[in-house]
């Protein structure tokens, strides 16, 4: 739930805003838009009762009132605290611990398979030689960097075919990654990345910034190996993508589901 603008660590940025209260509810393996319900399912004594940033007391909730678009349903007033049950693909490590994408640490990486370029002929960054799968790293800072995306200083930005950063290593076999410019590129830079204000180089396996702790990778691991059917794990469980060879931690899609009141 979220409510207000007078928070001074809105979601953890350290900056203005919104004040943010959740709990965490369950993990689900199935995927399913309708898991866990709606926020009218849920009393009121379930719902988290501080900010997670800043500890403000999460106000009353007020007495609904007649919705003011004529359609006849009771509904909260617009300042009141707004209800919602969040759901969140979660991501699984080798070591089995698991994260949603805004909790993973510089270093790690993933695929990012739901843009479906190859599917559709049309890559979000306009290649047309893509094979709908992105490796983004998260940098210092935690800024998501997309290898496999289009620099915004691209030297040939009409191109359809090169790559302002080229990727070395497959991180699918556990083989440390480099990205550089030795390959079809084009004139933009060195292979360094500037997210925000992180400015470095991913090379051999370790993240180089030039004011940050270089991140160096875990060892090599093999692929996840789906555990035998439980009570708990069943055997219709769906597909996860292959594992990925992380700079800290090797984190897969595995289709799981966050669901928290939030």
């Amino acid at each position: 739930m979220y409510w207000g603008d007078d928070c001074p660590n809105c979601f953890g940025s350290e900056t203005r805003g919104c004040h943010d209260a959740q709990v965490f509810l369950a993990e689900s393996l199935t995927d399913d838009d309708n898991l866990g319900g709606i926020a009218d399912d849920y009393p009121d004594d379930r719902w988290p009762t501080f900010c997670n940033h800043c500890g403000v007391a999460v106000p009353p909730m007020p007495a609904k009132i007649l919705c003011d678009c004529g359609c006849g349903e009771l509904r909260y007033p617009k300042e009141a605290p707004q209800r919602q049950v969040n759901r969140r693909v979660l991501y699984e490590a080798q070591d089995g611990s698991r994260a949603v994408r805004t909790e993973l640490q510089p270093g790690d990486m993933y695929w990012a398979t739901w843009f479906n370029c190859k599917e559709s002929g049309h890559c979000i960054h306009g290649w047309t030689n893509c094979d709908g799968k992105h490796l983004i790293v998260i940098v210092p800072r935690n800024h998501p960097w997309d290898t496999n995306g289009r620099a915004s200083n691209c030297g040939s930005p009409d191109d359809t075919l090169h790559r302002c950063w080229v990727v070395h290593g497959n991180p699918e076999l556990g083989e440390p990654v480099t990205v550089d410019k030795s390959g079809l590129t084009c004139g933009a830079g060195g292979g360094s990345i500037l997210a925000g204000s992180y400015h470095g180089v991913l090379s051999g396996g370790v993240l180089r910034g030039d004011d940050t702790p270089a991140v160096t990778p875990a060892p090599s691991v093999a692929p996840v190996v789906l555990p035998e059917p439980s009570a708990d794990r069943p055997s219709d469980l769906p597909a996860r993508d292959p594992a990925c060879q992380a700079q800290s931690r090797h984190y897969s899609n595995c289709n799981c589901v966050d669901r928290s009141p939030f």
